[in-house]
């Protein structure tokens, strides 16, 4: 199976499209968007036009095979992560005053205080309401899990970010036990894709790359224009590798 990858779109139409043309180029038998179809904030104050959280929404509701839910997906309609009461959110979050909100995160937490207005229609919200938070992926020779970020903050609902290899060996532990070789992950906007086993840490950037034949995550890079590059990953697990590829 040739897997396509997108991730962190945060309502960027134009992004999206250019990353579909792309895709349909590259003969894919099936796309997995792994979260943040919606929600951005003033720092992309350089590149808000061309923003539309519905469209994006419809474009991957009838283009991709496999959707998991992000950290402005599930702030887009305030709804809390399932391990919310570990985070130390209350059931009551939403109604929450900023100023008490941010007492309870101690700026451990995404508060979203400068995220633009962009209204989502019923079928929208609806949508998103109904995405899981994780996926297990059924390719020809393994499974794959596909999540947003990594354990134990699989939506990215923290501001947590992994350091060194011990901060990801929960989610290698969540790959054996799900009984899955590899894990995909967006949210950090990386240059490229990375490459993460119990063995080491990887940068690949938008070369070619094998898979290993043990548990690992790979990381993939933002669609939407940010102040890094941007692209998709495509996964061909009949021939073991992987790729990053940039969008210009």
């Amino acid at each position: 199976m040739k897997l396509a990858v997108i991730s962190d779109i945060h309502a960027d139409l134009i992004s999206l499209q250019k990353a579909l043309l792309e895709i349909e180029k590259q003969k894919c038998d099936k796309i997995v968007c792994l979260g943040d179809i919606v929600g951005y904030g003033q720092h992309f104050e350089k590149s808000l036009i061309g923003r539309d959280a519905d469209a994006c929404i419809t474009m991957v509701k009838s283009n991709c095979d496999y959707v998991v839910c992000g950290n402005h997906d599930l702030h887009a309609i305030k709804k809390l992560p399932s391990y919310h009461v570990e985070l130390g959110m209350p059931a009551n979050w939403y109604e929450l005053e900023l100023k008490e909100r941010e007492r309870i995160s101690g700026s451990h937490l995404w508060l979203y205080e400068d995220e633009m207005e962009d209204p989502l229609s019923d079928l929208s919200h609806d949508f998103i309401r109904k995405l899981p938070e994780y996926l297990v992926i059924e390719a020809d020779k393994f499974n794959i899990l596909a999540t947003h970020f990594i354990m134990p903050d699989i939506t990215g609902t923290s501001q947590a970010s992994p350091a060194d290899l011990e901060d990801f060996g929960g989610h290698l532990k969540l790959l054996k036990k799900k009984n899955c070789l590899v894990g995909l992950a967006g949210h950090a906007h990386l240059e490229g894709s990375a490459r993460i086993s119990s063995m080491d840490f990887q940068m690949n950037y938008n070369r070619k790359s094998n898979l290993l034949h043990k548990h690992h995550l790979i990381v993939g890079p933002a669609i939407t224009r940010n102040p890094g590059s941007r692209g998709f990953m495509i996964l061909d697990t009949i021939n073991y590798e992987f790729e990053a590829i940039s969008l210009k």
